[in-house]
C-alpha cells in the first residue's frame, strides 16, 4: 500500500469531499486546518518515519478534500425576481429530449443577471446551434425538491452541476449571430454540423443513426428507449457511453495508421493530440477525460522511458478531475467508471491464474496462438470489471444482469470493430461525404450488433431486479468484494471464514433493514409536473396499493413512481387500482 502514495493521497482527499457533504466545516476552519497540515507535512519530511509522513500528508488531503469541496459545494442560485419576461440565451449542451419538448442546458441572460438553466421548447421549433444567441416570451422557476423521499432528486442532481433553474419558451421569437464564437463553441459546432449529417443519411436506419452518433460522438439524446433498455438488460450499457475501450481503440487505430508513415516517438505524440482534441469535440466527460488522461500518462512514461503503472495511472487521472471539480465524484458515470478499471486492477491477474488452472494442458495450447490470447484476457477482464461495479449496479440500478459476462465475452469484439468503422464513417461525415455504400454497409453490420444485443436482453430468468440496498449494506458489499480477491486467488481455512463472517454480518443487516421497512404503514398522495392527476399510495407493512387514475400512462407511473417507490420500501407485493381517488376514498369510506 505504502508503494502507491498518489493512491493514498487520493482517497483521503475522497474522504475529505465525503466529510465536508456529508458533516461539514466552515472556511475558515478548514483554511486553517490545511495551513497547519501544510506546516506539519514540511517539518515531518525532515523529521519524521515514512508511515508519520505519510499519515501526515493524507491528514493534509483530507483537509484539502473538504476545502475544495467546500469551495465547490457552497455556490448559490442566482435571485430571479421575475417568474416571466423576455428570455435572452445561448446553447451550451443539448440534453436528451422528452416526449413533448426538445431539452437544452443553456446559458441565460434574464433580470440582469447571468446564469445556467435547462431549456425546454416545443419539438416543432428548430433545432438550436452554437453561433447564435436565442431569445422569447418565457417562464423561469428555481428546481424543485421530489416530493417524496423515494423519487430521483433531480433539484440535487442539476445543483452539482451548477444549475438552479428551468426554463420554459413556446415559441422562439428572435435569433441573432455571434459576432466572435469561441474556440469551444467552434470545436462543438463542428460536432452539430456532423450530428446533423448523420441525420441526413438516407442509407442508415434512425436506429443505426442514434447507434453512431452515441458511441462515437457521445450523443445518446435521441436514443430510444427500448434501446438503452436491451443494452442495460444485457449488461452491455458501458458500450454506449464513451469510455476506455473506446479511447484505447481510437488511439491504437491512429498510432498503428501513423506508425507505418513516421518514427514511433512522433506517432505517440501526435496520437495523443489527436485523442485530447476528440475529447473535446465530444464535451468532456468523466470517463472520457480518465481515459485520454490515463492513455497520456501511461504514454508520456514511455516517452520518458519510465515503468507505468496502472494504479498509479488511474489515481492520478482522479486527482486532476477532483482538484478541478470535487462533485465529479457523486456523478454515477465518474463512480461506475474508475470501479471498473479498479476492478481490472484488483482481480485480473488472480481470476486470469484461476481460469488457466482450470485445465492447465488445454489453457495452454489456448495461449500459444494470439486470438486465444485475446478471449482469455477478454474474459478475465469482463469478469474482473464486472465484480468491480457490481455494488454500485445494485446501488443505483437495483438489478443484476446475470447475462453480462456472456454477453460482455460476445459483444465486446464486434464493438471493437463497430467503434472502427463508426470512427471511419465519422470522419466521412465530418468531411461531408455522404457514401452510399459504405452507409449501407454499416448499417447492416449496426443492425446485427443491436440484434445480438436485443437477443441477450430477452433471455428470462438472467436479470435480477429490484434489488435495494441502503448505504449501510452498500459498504458491507463493497468489502466483500473486496475479500474476494483472496477467496479467488488461494482457499484456506481462514480466508473463508474471514468471507464467511462478512457474509452473515451482511445478511443480517440486510434481513433487519427489510423488517423495519416492511412494519412501516404510509400514505402519499403524489402530483408532479408530469401527471395530469395525482396517484395515491397506500402502504400496509409489506402490502402496497396504487391508486391510478384512468386517464393517466401506467406504463410510464410504473417506471417513474411505483418501481422506486417498491425499490425504496423493499416491497415485493402491490394491488394497482385503475380508478380516480376520489371515488375509491369514498368507498373505502362507505365500507
Amino acid at each position: 500500500m505504502y508503494s502507491q502514495p498518489i493512491f493514498i493521497i487520493v482517497i483521503t482527499f475522497i474522504l475529505g469531499i465525503f466529510f465536508q457533504e456529508f458533516i461539514g466545516v466552515n472556511y475558515w476552519l478548514s483554511v486553517i486546518i490545511v495551513v497547519v497540515m501544510f506546516l506539519l507535512s514540511i517539518i515531518s519530511f525532515y523529521f519524521f518515519r515514512w508511515r508519520i509522513k505519510m499519515l501526515i500528508l493524507g491528514f493534509l488531503f483530507l483537509s484539502l478534500g473538504s476545502l475544495c469541496h467546500f469551495i465547490n459545494k457552497n455556490q448559490h442560485p442566482a435571485e430571479v425576481r421575475q417568474s416571466s419576461g423576455n428570455i435572452a440565451f445561448k446553447l451550451e449542451e443539448k440534453l436528451k429530449s422528452n416526449t413533448k419538448n426538445k431539452r437544452y442546458k443553456v446559458e441565460v441572460f434574464f433580470d440582469n443577471k447571468r446564469f445556467n438553466a435547462v431549456l425546454s421548447i416545443p419539438k416543432t421549433e428548430q433545432d438550436l446551434d452554437f453561433r447564435h444567441y436565442y431569445s422569447g416570451f418565457g417562464f423561469i422557476h428555481r428546481i424543485e425538491k421530489p416530493s417524496h423521499d423515494f423519487l430521483f432528486d433531480y433539484q440535487k442532481y442539476m445543483m452539482r452541476q451548477r444549475v438552479f433553474h428551468q426554463i420554459y419558451i413556446p415559441e422562439i421569437e428572435s435569433v441573432s449571430e455571434i459576432e466572435k464564437t469561441s474556440f469551444r463553441d467552434r470545436v462543438w459546432q463542428f460536432r452539430q454540423n456532423i450530428l446533423l449529417n448523420i441525420n441526413k443519411s438516407r442509407y442508415i436506419s434512425q436506429k443505426n443513426k442514434e447507434l453512431l452518433k452515441g458511441i462515437i460522438l457521445a450523443d445518446r439524446t435521441e436514443m430510444d428507449t427500448e434501446t438503452t433498455e436491451d443494452f442495460a438488460k444485457a449488461g452491455v450499457v458501458h458500450i454506449l457511453a464513451i469510455s476506455g475501450t473506446h479511447f484505447g481503440i481510437i488511439f491504437g487505430v491512429i498510432l498503428w495508421g501513423l506508425s507505418k508513415l513516421i518514427d514511433r516517438r512522433k506517432s505517440i505524440v501526435i496520437a495523443l493530440i489527436f485523442i485530447w482534441l476528440f475529447a473535446l469535440l465530444i464535451d468532456f466527460g468523466n470517463s472520457v477525460t480518465r481515459s485520454c488522461l490515463m492513455i497520456s500518462i501511461y504514454f508520456i512514461s514511455v516517452l520518458l522511458q519510465r515503468k507505468s503503472d496502472l494504479l498509479h495511472s488511474l489515481s492520478l487521472s482522479a486527482m486532476v478531475i477532483l482538484m478541478i471539480d470535487t462533485q465529479q465524484i457523486f456523478d454515477v458515470g465518474f463512480q461506475l467508471s474508475y470501479s471498473a478499471v479498479l476492478g481490472i486492477y484488483w482481480f485480473n491477474k488472480v481470476i486470469s491464474n484461476r481460469i488457466l488452472m482450470f485445465n492447465p494442458r488445454i489453457m495452454e495450447k489456448i495461449q500459444k496462438n494470439r486470438l486465444g490470447q485475446y478471449f482469455l484476457s477478454l474474459l478475465s477482464m469482463t469478469i474482473a470489471a464486472q465484480l468491480g461495479t457490481l455494488p454500485l449496479i445494485i446501488f443505483y440500478f437495483h438489478q443484476v444482469p446475470l447475462i453480462s459476462i456472456l454477453a460482455n465475452f460476445l459483444v465486446i469484439p464486434l464493438s471493437e470493430c463497430l467503434i472502427i468503422v463508426s470512427l471511419f464513417i465519422t470522419i466521412l461525415f465530418g468531411f461531408g461525404v455522404n457514401a452510399q455504400y459504405i452507409n449501407i454497409v454499416y448499417d447492416g453490420f449496426a443492425s446485427i450488433f443491436l440484434k445480438l444485443v436485443k437477443v441477450f436482453a430477452s433471455i428470462d430468468g438472467f436479470l435480477l431486479e429490484n434489488i435495494y440496498l441502503n448505504s449501510i449494506e452498500f459498504i458491507f458489499l463493497l468489502v466483500i468484494v473486496y475479500l474476494l480477491r483472496d477467496f479467488i486467488e488461494k482457499f484456506s481455512m481462514k480466508i473463508n471464514l474471514r468471507l464467511l463472517l462478512v457474509l452473515f454480518v451482511f445478511i443480517g443487516v440486510r434481513w433487519g433493514s427489510n423488517q423495519w421497512q416492511l412494519q412501516k404503514n404510509e400514505k402519499h398522495r403524489k402530483k408532479s409536473e408530469n401527471l395530469s392527476k395525482p396517484i395515491m399510495i397506500i402502504k400496509n407493512k409489506g402490502v402496497a396499493t396504487i391508486i391510478i387514475p384512468p386517464e393517466l400512462d401506467i406504463k410510464q407511473i410504473r417506471k417513474n413512481i411505483i418501481f422506486p417507490y417498491m425499490n425504496s420500501r423493499r416491497i415485493g407485493d402491490i394491488k394497482i387500482v385503475i380508478e380516480n381517488i376520489e371515488d375509491y376514498e369514498l368507498k373505502t369510506i362507505t365500507k
